[in-house]
């Protein structure tokens, strides 16, 4: 099990690390408040959360 907190402000190459964790069987879960995203200048993207299975 993972699990990621403050998921919205991940960036694509931190959500794809993510990924990369939870191999086939493995279980994400994220923690998100789109509202609450401040690190867009350093590459945080809401697509992630949008996004997310």
């Amino acid at each position: 099990f993972v699990l990621a907190d403050e998921y919205q402000d991940t960036s694509a190459a931190q959500a794809g690390m993510l990924e990369a964790l939870t191999g086939p069987g493995a279980h994400l879960t994220v923690a998100a408040d789109p509202y609450q995203s401040i690190y867009s200048f350093r590459g945080a993207d809401l697509h992630n959360v949008e996004q997310f299975p």
